[in-house]
């Protein structure tokens, strides 16, 4: 939170954009879906990859001066929607079960690497934070990733897109300093299994941001939900547009591991069930209820987003904070 700047109560957004019950969980958190808390009755990986050594950044971008300011001029309020609004470019890295990063597709791979038996753990991305008027608001993550262009680094990288994560059809929570959650309201079947999405941002700064999305999994005929996979970013807030020049560096081809080196997250003591650390210091957690249900936390340091699901995987309650 800004120096100087005091805290408005976080905005109340429930499940599709209506406004739902608050009710306290941990301090400086808000929470929605007026259910009653269940109560939750870790293993960490390694670090990412060691590559070679960072060359500049190409996104440390200029700050936007037509974004959404973080306070307001006239109350000196820290908001935490427009904190998280505007554009943003960044660095994408896919997560493997164990948290450890993924190896990009061999078809976006350059020959020369894969010659020398290397490979990329990264993509570029561009992301779009709006506000939500319907309803009582809420907010909406629109990613585009850039496909690297293997063949010919003439020829301008393209865009398609990543991920779109909105409180239109998930539940939201905002935290005072910034950070927010979305959850599925429930998991949904496909097949012999069922699945949910769990996603969570953190301020690291006015123009830097980092966000995690987590896929969990229950299997029939298996008590435990599992996690399944994982995305980080590293976001900085930029005034470019999408298909700006200066975003367009080795026709969208990152050789450098920037997000898949970092040190791994560790779950802070007090933390039970099952966990697992992520690049750039982000842990998940998924951990059992009492009275049945699982609760999947998204935390980087002592700060974590929760989603708790009932006995039914219907969800029971999303928190930030």
């Amino acid at each position: 939170m800004p120096a100087g700047a005091t805290s408005a109560r976080p905005a109340l957004i429930g499940c599709g954009g209506t406004e739902a019950r608050h009710k306290s969980v941990p301090s400086r958190s808000t929470s929605i879906v007026s259910r009653r808390v269940p109560r939750v009755a870790g293993d960490l990986g390694t670090r990412g990859p060691n590559r070679r050594k960072e060359r500049g950044s190409a996104f440390s971008l200029a700050a936007s001066s037509e974004v959404q300011q973080t306070t307001s001029s006239a109350q000196d309020v820290f908001d935490p929607v427009a904190s998280n609004l505007g554009q943003w470019t960044g660095v994408l890295c896919d997560l493997n079960r164990d948290g450890s990063p993924r190896e990009l597709p061999p078809m976006y791979v350059p020959e020369a690497f894969r010659e020398w038996g290397e490979t990329l753990y990264e993509w570029n991305t561009y992301c779009v934070t709006r506000a939500i008027e319907s309803g009582s608001g809420g907010l909406e993550h629109t990613t585009m990733r850039q496909v690297p262009l293997t063949a010919c680094e003439s020829v301008q990288a393209q865009h398609e897109l990543e991920s779109k994560v909105s409180s239109e059809n998930a539940c939201l929570a905002l935290g005072e300093s910034g950070c927010a959650a979305m959850a599925a309201a429930a998991f949904t079947r496909e097949g012999r299994t069922r699945d949910a999405s769990v996603s969570a941002s953190f301020l690291d700064g006015p123009d830097r941001r980092i966000r995690a999305e987590v896929s969990v999994r229950l299997y029939d005929g298996e008590a435990d939900v599992a996690l399944q996979s994982g995305k980080v970013y590293l976001e900085r807030r930029t005034d470019l547009e999408m298909g700006a020049d200066e975003l367009d560096v080795d026709g969208g081809v990152r050789q450098t591991s920037e997000v898949a080196s970092t040190e791994r997250g560790e779950v802070p003591d007090g933390e039970r069930g099952t966990g697992t650390g992520f690049p750039l210091g982000v842990w998940a957690t998924i951990q059992p209820a009492q009275g049945g249900g699982v609760v999947v936390s998204i935390g980087r340091g002592a700060e974590a987003c929760r989603a708790l699901y009932d006995s039914d995987l219907a969800l029971a309650e999303v928190a930030a904070g």
